[in-house]
């Protein structure tokens, strides 16, 4: 198990590759392969939101193990919003949800 502790880590797309850096910029690990056009990482640094290019939101673990899929389609962009997660949709609309999914209210 991994124990060393990374403060200000750093999430870094690559084309489609989405990489987690140290805060000196050194590669820790690979978090997802391919197709990442947006990621965000938790303020604990133990949880990543990662948007697909086929629109679909994962929350993911720190290595990249998904825990649930947050919006099937049409999402660009995701952030943390305190124990929520914002999402923006192409269309330029914004959804509110929980950490499994659920719709909250839209924006």
């Amino acid at each position: 198990a991994l124990t060393k502790n990374y403060n200000n880590m750093i999430l870094k797309i690559v084309n489609g590759r989405l990489d987690l850096l140290s805060d000196s910029g050194g590669r820790i690990r690979t978090i997802a392969q391919s197709n990442v056009i947006d990621a965000a990482l938790s303020d604990d640094e133990k949880s990543v939101l990662i948007t697909y290019s086929n629109g679909r939101t994962d929350l993911c673990n720190d290595s990249g193990g998904r825990k649930s899929t947050v919006v099937e389609s049409n999402a660009v962009k995701a952030i943390f919003y305190n124990s929520d997660i914002l999402i923006t949709l192409k269309n330029g609309d914004m959804e509110l949800r929980n950490q499994n999914g659920g719709k909250i209210r839209s924006i």
